[in-house]
C-alpha cells in the first residue's frame, strides 16, 4: 500500500502525459533503501500497461553487476545475444538499434522503458541507457530510473552526464511521517490507537518497509506490537540494500548500542571513518538511526540475529578493548566482555566487578551475576577468587536463594579469604538454610580475626552480632565470652572513623527512639540497591516496633516498588509489609501481601524464613474466622531449624491464634507461654516481635480465669515498643476481667488508642466489647450505635467475618426475623448442654457468665451459641427469649443442672 506517495505518483502521470504530447523525459528516483521506491515504480508500471502502452522493465541486482548487457537483455531480450562473460572493455556494440526500436514503438503507442535498482546495473547496459538519454530530445520515451543513495549510487560519470540533460527530473523519497504511520496501521489492522503508531514510528522511523513488516508480525501475533519474522526480514534488507561496508556498519552499531560513535565503530570494522560518517547518514536518511545510534533496540536485535555466534563474540571482543581504551564506564566494557570471546587481560576482572557492584546498586541482578560468573572464569589469587565467590553468592541469593543454596560448601570452603561483610552474609545464609555448625566454625573465625579489623570491619562485625541477636539469638550464644570481650576491647577507647550513615548498623532492639531516626536515615539517604537486605528489613521493623506502622507501610510500599529482579528482596520486603498490615488490622492486604512473597520464591529457598508468611496468614485468617484456611496454611511443612530462629517464634505464636480460634484455649495458652519463655530466653522480649502477654491474656478470659489477665497486661504495659496499638489491646482485655463502670473507661481509652493508630481489628473489637457492656447495663441506644458504627468500619476494611463473629455476644434489642418456631418444637432441637446456655443467655448473662456459671470455657459458649442460633434459626439473643418462652424459674433450674 502507498502512504504519503500520492504527489510521487501525480508527477509520475505528469511525466505519463508529457510523453503522450511527444516530450522524451527522464525521471529519476532516489531515496534511501527501503524507503517505497520499488513499490511506486510497480505502481506506475500496472497503470502504464492497464492503459495499454509499451512497456519495458527491468531489475538489476548486485549479483549479476559484472555480467555485461544484463539489464538491456531484460530490456531489450532481441537485441543482444553476445557472450555475457566477455570483459567490458572489449565490449563493442551498436547503440543504434535500440534507437531504432525504440522510435518504431514510439510512432504507435506510448512507450515507457524501467529500471528498477539502477545502482546495480552493469556498466555497459549504463552507456546504452546512456546514449538514449541523449537523444531524448528526438524520441518521445519515458524512461524511468530508482537509485538507492549511499555507497551504490549511480556511478558519477553516468550522473553528472544524466542530470546536465534538459529533459531530466529527480525525485526523492523519504521515510513517511507519524500521520502516515498510522494511516497505514488503520488500513491494514483496524487499528487508530494513537499509541500503536506512535510506538511503531519510534521502532522505524516511519521506513515503509520496516512499518508494513511490524504490521504484518502484529496482525499475525493478535494485534499487539512486537516484532517478528517479517520485522527482522525487513531490517536485513535494508541493511544489505546498502553493500558490504553499510552491513558492515550496522553491525557495528548493533553490537555497541549507546556506546556508538564513528570514531568507535571505525576502530571496530577497519574502515575509514569518512565511510563509517556516509554509511551512518545513508542509515538515517532510511530512518533507522538517529544521534548516530540505531534508532531501537529491535533493530539491534533482528541485526545480530543474521550474525553466528563466533562472528558476534568477535565483534564484542573488539568492542570491549576499544571501550576500554576510550575511557567508558565499567557497564559499557563489560557489557561486550560478558558474550565475547575476549582473552584475559589485565583490566578484566577489575572491570567486571564494578559493573557487578553497580549493576546490584541499579537492581539489575542477573547482568551482575553474569559480570561475577566472568571474572571468576579470569581470576587468579585465591583472596580474588574466595571474594567473588561471596558476590556471586550474594547475587544468586538475590536472584534466587534455591540457586544460592548450591553455592553455600564453595564460599565456607574459603572463608578464610573473606573479610567481615562477606562472612557476614555467609553466616546469614546459613543460618536461612539451617547450617548451624558452620555458621559457628565461621563465626569463630570472624572472632579470632578481631584483632586485625579496622575501624569499618569492626563495624560490620557488630552488624552481624545484632542480626544474630535479632533473628537467631542461639547462634549468638555459640559466640563464645572470649569473642565478645576481646571485640568490646577493641571497639572501646577509640572512636570509630567517619563513615556513610549506613554503615552504622541499625539496632532495632536497642533504644526505639534513637533507632527511629537512624531508621529513617537508612531509608531516606541511600540508593535503594547499595542498602543490604537486612539493613532494610532493620529499618522498616524498628518503626513497626516504635509504633510507626504507618510510616513503616510507606516505606514498604516504595521499596517493593523498586525491587525489579530481585526475587528474595521483593519476597522479604512483601513478608515485611504484610506483617505491618496485619498489625493494624488490614487483614486482607496481610493475606494478599503474605501470598504474594511465598508467590516469588519457591518453599525450598524460603528456609527458616518460610515462617514468618505463614505466620501472617495463619493470624490473619484465624482473626477473620477463616479457620480452616489457617489450618491449611499451619499444615505447610516447615524445617525443623525453624524453631532456632525468630521465625519460629512467631509461627508458635500464628499456632496458637488459630488453636484460640477453634476454641482450644487451653492448647493456645500452652502455645503463647512458650512464645514467652522463648522469648525472654532470648532476650527478644519485645510485644512489637511476639505479644505473647496479650495473647495468654485472652487465652486465659477464654478458659474463664479473668483473675490472670490484670497482672499479664501490666506487664504488657512495662515491656518496651509496641506504641498505642499494642496498649489498646492491653486496656481492651484489662476491661473484660474489669467490673462496673470502670471497664467502660478502660474500653474507651482502648478505642480512642485503635482510631489514632487506625488499628481496625482493634478498633471493632473495642467498639463491640463496648457495646456488649453498654447492653449489660440497659444503654441499648448507646450500645446499638457502637454496632452499628463497628459493623460500617469492618465492612469498609473487609472484615465482616470478625465483626459477624464477635457480634453473637451482643444483643441490643433487635427486633425478630419472621417465623421463629414455637418453643416446644424448639427445645426438641437442643441437647442438654445447649438448653442450659440457650436458657442463661435469654435470661440476659454474657458469655463470661455463663462459662463461670456453668463451669465451662467461653470459647466453648460461643460454640454452644452459633449452634443454637442455627438449629432455632435466630440471630440474636432477643429472638431467643421469643423463642423460648421460658420462665425465670426454668430458666434458674436449669442454670443448676
Amino acid at each position: 500500500m502507498l502512504v504519503e506517495r500520492e504527489e510521487n505518483l501525480a508527477r509520475l502521470r505528469e511525466c505519463l502525459a508529457g510523453r503522450m504530447a511527444g516530450r522524451g523525459q527522464v525521471v529519476v528516483v532516489t531515496g534511501p533503501p527501503a524507503t517505497g521506491k520499488t513499490i511506486l515504480m510497480r505502481t506506475i508500471s500496472k497503470e502504464i500497461i492497464e492503459s495499454g502502452m509499451i512497456l519495458h522493465a527491468a531489475t538489476a541486482s548486485a549479483a549479476e553487476q559484472d555480467r555485461p548487457f544484463g539489464v538491456l537483455r531484460q530490456l531489450f531480450p532481441g537485441l543482444f545475444t553476445g557472450d555475457w562473460a566477455a570483459p567490458p572493455g572489449q565490449q563493442r556494440h551498436d547503440w543504434q538499434p535500440v534507437f531504432d526500436l525504440l522510435s518504431d514503438e514510439a510512432a504507435g503507442r506510448p512507450v515507457v522503458v524501467t529500471v528498477d535498482d539502477a545502482q546495480h546495473a552493469d556498466l555497459p547496459s549504463l552507456e546504452g541507457l546512456l546514449y538514449l538519454v541523449r537523444r531524448l530530445g528526438s524520441l518521445p520515451v519515458l524512461l524511468m530510473l530508482n537509485e538507492s543513495v549511499g555507497a551504490f549510487a549511480l556511478p558519477t560519470r553516468f550522473r553528472v552526464e544524466l542530470l546536465r540533460q534538459p529533459w531530466v527530473a529527480r525525485m526523492r523519497l523519504a521515510p513517511i511521517s507519524s500521520d502516515g504511520v498510522a494511516s497505514l496501521l488503520n488500513a491494514e489492522i483496524g487499528s487508530s490507537a494513537a499509541a500503536d503508531a506512535a510506538m511503531l514510528k519510534a521502532m522505524t522511523g516511519g521506513n515503509p518497509l520496516l512499518v508494513s513488516a511490524l504490521i504484518e508480525d502484529s496482525a499475525a501475533g493478535g494485534q499487539v506490537i512486537r516484532p517478528g519474522e517479517a520485522f527482522e526480514h525487513a531490517v536485513l534488507t535494508c541493511v544489505s540494500a546498502g553493500g558490504h561496508e553499510t552491513a558492515e556498519v550496522a553491525r557495528a552499531l548493533a553490537v555497541l548500542g549507546t556506546a556508538a560513535s564513528p570514531v568507535t565503530v571505525a576502530g571496530l570494522v577497519d574502515l575509514p571513518i569518512e565511510t563509517v560518517a556516509r554509511v551512518v547518514r545513508l542509515l538515517t536518511e532510511a530512518g533507522l538511526v538517529v544521534d548516530g545510534r540505531l534508532r531501537h533496540p529491535a533493530l539491534c536485535c533482528a541485526i545480530l540475529q543474521n550474525v553466528d555466534l563466533a562472528h558476534r563474540a568477535s565483534l564484542h571482543a573488539r568492542a570491549a578493548q576499544t571501550l576500554h581504551d576510550e575511557g567508558h564506564d565499567a557497564r559499557s566494557v563489560a557489557s561486550h566482555v560478558v558474550p565475547s570471546n575476549l582473552e584475559r587481560t589485565p583490566w578484566m576482572v577489575s572491570v567486571l566487578v564494578r559493573a557487578a557492584a553497580g549493576a546490584r546498586v541499579v537492581g539489575d541482578y542477573e547482568f551482575a551475576l553474569r559480570c561475577v560468573q566472568c571474572a571468576l572464569n579470569a581470576v587468579e589469587g585465591d583472596r580474588e577468587r574466595a571474594v567473588l565467590l561471596a558476590d556471586q553468592l550474594k547475587v544468586q541469593w538475590d536472584i534466587n536463594p534455591k540457586s544460592a543454596r548450591r553455592l553455600l560448601s564453595g564460599v565456607v570452603a574459603v572463608a578464610g579469604h573473606l573479610g567481615p561483610a562477606d562472612l557476614g552474609f555467609l553466616v546469614r545464609s546459613l543460618v536461612w538454610y539451617g547450617r548451624m555448625d558452620e555458621a559457628t566454625e565461621v563465626l569463630g573465625r570472624l572472632g579470632a580475626a578481631l584483632d586485625w579489623f579496622d575501624d569499618q570491619e569492626l563495624a560490620e562485625v557488630r552488624s552481624i552480632r545484632l542480626w544474630l541477636r535479632m533473628w537467631c539469638p542461639a547462634l549468638l550464644d555459640r559466640f563464645g565470652a572470649e569473642q565478645l570481650r576481646r571485640q568490646r576491647t577493641a571497639t572501646t577507647g577509640r572512636p570509630l572513623t567517619a563513615r556513610p550513615p549506613t554503615a552504622e548498623p541499625l539496632d532495632p532492639l536497642g533504644d526505639l527512639g534513637t533507632a527511629l531516626r537512624r531508621a529513617e536515615d537508612v531509608l531516606g539517604s541511600t540508593t535503594f540497591g547499595a542498602v543490604s537486605l537486612p539493613a532494610l528489613q532493620n529499618a522498616l521493623l524498628t518503626m513497626v516496633y516504635a509504633g510507626r506502622a504507618d510510616l513503616a507501610a510507606d516505606w514498604a510500599e516504595r521499596l517493593i516498588a523498586k525491587v525489579g529482579s530481585a526475587a528474595t528482596r521483593a519476597a522479604v520486603l512483601l513478608n515485611v509489609r504484610a506483617e505491618i498490615a496485619l498489625r493494624v488490622g488490614d487483614l486482607p492486604d496481610a493475606i494478599g501481601y503474605a501470598r504474594d512473597a511465598l508467590r516469588r520464591i519457591s518453599p525450598e529457598g524460603w528456609g527458616a524464613g518460610i515462617g514468618a508468611p505463614l505466620a501472617v496468614l495463619v493470624c490473619a485468617h484465624s482473626l477473620l474466622g477463616e479457620v480452616d484456611a489457617a489450618a491449611e496454611w499451619l499444615a505447610h511443612e516447615v524445617p525443623d531449624y525453624l524453631y532456632e530462629t525468630t521465625f519460629g517464634l512467631m509461627y508458635l505464636r500464628a499456632r496458637g491464634v488459630l488453636q484460640l480460634a477453634v476454641g482450644r484455649p487451653r492448647a493456645a495458652l500452652r502455645s503463647f507461654l512458650q512464645c514467652g519463655e522463648l522469648a525472654i530466653s532470648w532476650k527478644l522480649d519485645l510485644p512489637g516481635i511476639v505479644p505473647w502477654r496479650t495473647d495468654a491474656a485472652q487465652a486465659y478470659l477464654e478458659l474463664g480465669e479473668a483473675g490472670r489477665v490484670s497482672q499479664l497486661v501490666r506487664e504488657h504495659f512495662e515491656a518496651r515498643g509496641g506504641g498505642g496499638r499494642m496498649r489498646a489491646t492491653g486496656l481492651r482485655l484489662m476491661a473484660a476481667a474489669t467490673e462496673g463502670r470502670q471497664s467502660l473507661t478502660l474500653l474507651r481509652e482502648s478505642i480512642e488508642l485503635a482510631e489514632a493508630v487506625r488499628d481496625w481489628v482493634e478498633l471493632v473489637s473495642g467498639l463491640i466489647a463496648l457495646g456488649e457492656r453498654l447492653c449489660e447495663v440497659g444503654e441499648l441506644d448507646k450500645a446499638s450505635a457502637l454496632v452499628s458504627r463497628a459493623k460500617s468500619v469492618a465492612e469498609e476494611h473487609g472484615l465482616r467475618p470478625l465483626s459477624e463473629r464477635l457480634l453473637d455476644r451482643v444483643d441490643v434489642g433487635q427486633a425478630p426475623d419472621e417465623h421463629i418456631p414455637e418453643a416446644a418444637e424448639a427445645l426438641l432441637r437442643l441437647s442438654d448442654a445447649e438448653r442450659r446456655v440457650a436458657n442463661l443467655a435469654a435470661l440476659g448473662s454474657t458469655n463470661r457468665e455463663i462459662s463461670r456459671k456453668l463451669h465451662i470455657t467461653v470459647s466453648t459458649v460461643e460454640q454452644h451459641l452459633t449452634r443454637i442460633f442455627r438449629k432455632l434459626n435466630v440471630r440474636r439473643r432477643s429472638e431467643l427469649r421469643r423463642v423460648l418462652k421460658t420462665d425465670t424459674a426454668d430458666i434458674a433450674l436449669a442454670s443448676c443442672h
